[in-house]
């Protein structure tokens, strides 16, 4: 007669021991003619650890306020933990959160991914992140902006479109959406500011 100290760590059927989760059982073989005699065999079953990991984008460029998404690959397939951690060498540079890469500020930040099972591997993406500036007079808008006293209005036919507010430098001012066909936004000081909606960008004097 077969049997195991933990069917959730070892089955046996007629001495086939098959391996189903980590930890440690006894497999017990036992004489059944009344002589009480029993064998066992301790089983120690290991996890199947990562051997790689590796991120679909390895540099990327992007503009203040831009969002991508980086995707990992962990092998092997049937990893026994397959979790994940994400992690950034700069947050006020680039955040991170389950993959998803937001451009916060001028500069370069390494965005890392990294295995939890115990192998201990990584994968980095680096990020440079330039000023909205940049690319500000190469995009069609869609959309209109004026200013009441030091409010910046945007007005736009498309609802529920991010909008971002940023100084001449880079610096973060404030979010919004567009409602109803309008969104305002407060600035903390008359000036020149960036506004960008979606990815299209327009510059406004607040005066």
């Amino acid at each position: 007669a077969w049997s195991t100290s933990d069917s959730t760590i070892a089955t046996v059927v007629d001495g086939k021991v098959v391996a189903i989760g980590v930890g440690d059982a006894t497999i017990t073989v036992a004489t059944t003619d009344g002589s009480n005699l029993t064998a066992t065999c301790r089983v120690v079953v290991k996890p199947i650890l990562a051997t790689s990991i590796a991120l679909d984008i390895v540099e990327k460029e992007a503009h203040i306020g831009e969002e991508f998404t980086l995707t990992a690959t962990v092998l092997p397939t049937n990893t026994t933990n397959p979790a994940i951690a994400w992690s950034t060498s700069d947050s006020t540079i680039a955040t991170v959160v389950d993959g998803k890469v937001v451009a916060i500020g001028v500069g370069e930040a390494t965005v890392t991914v990294a295995t939890t099972d115990g192998s201990n591997l990584t994968a980095t993406c680096r990020v440079v992140v330039k000023s909205i500036l940049v690319s500000i007079d190469k995009v069609e808008n869609n959309f209109v902006v004026t200013t009441e006293n030091k409010n910046i209005v945007i007005t736009s036919t498309t609802d529920n479109s991010i909008v971002r507010v940023f100084t001449v430098t880079g610096a973060h001012i404030g979010d919004g959406h567009i409602y109803a066909g309008k969104a305002t936004i407060a600035v903390p000081v008359r000036g020149i500011y960036v506004v960008y909606v979606d990815n299209k960008a327009t510059k406004v004097i607040v005066k």
